[in-house]
């Protein structure tokens, strides 16, 4: 009896509000579809966590990381280099990609805008991940990790925008 006082107060207070009910529907189906999207991998870990993430993409089961860069100038070019190190031989033809997560033009709109830019990295391969050696934004390191003392391939991946131009 409580529950069905309860459940009828709830809706009667949902139903009064529709803005309310439409915000609630829309965030729940938002964190809902962030989820079946990607999803985070386990096991690994980023010397930086603030600045890279690992990441699975849901739909390929591809794992990729996530670079996230504040604090950019709009006024000069960006270049983001990634070493990494893996316990793999990888070939000159497949060694990854970095790619920038949204369109050249709105990661310039978002950095003039004082917002992050996010970058996605492509890893040579699904089952073996590489760790995080190093990222640079133009020369100054600002994310450094230990070298891993199984690897075969050190891996160098750069990364260049104008936003200026």
């Amino acid at each position: 009896m409580l529950n069905g006082r309860t459940n009828g107060n709830l809706r009667c207070a949902v139903r009064s509000f529709p803005p309310f009910c439409l915000l609630l529907r829309s965030c729940t189906c938002l964190l809902l579809l962030g989820s079946l999207v990607y999803t985070p991998v386990e096991g690994q870990r980023s010397p930086c966590p603030d600045v890279f993430s690992y990441w699975i993409d849901n739909n390929t089961n591809q794992p990729f990381g996530y670079v996230k860069l504040q604090g950019l100038r709009a006024n000069q070019a960006i270049t983001l280099q990634i070493d990494m190190r893996i316990a793999a031989i990888v070939r000159k033809s497949n060694v990854g990609s970095i790619t920038l997560y949204k369109s050249t033009s709105q990661t310039v709109r978002d950095i003039k805008n004082n917002k992050p830019a996010w970058y996605r990295v492509n890893f040579p391969y699904k089952n073996i991940l590489p760790s995080v050696v190093a990222i640079r934004v133009n020369g100054r390191t600002i994310c450094a990790g230990r070298r891993a003392s199984n690897t075969e391939s050190s891996i160098n991946l750069q990364h260049t925008i104008y936003p200026s131009v």
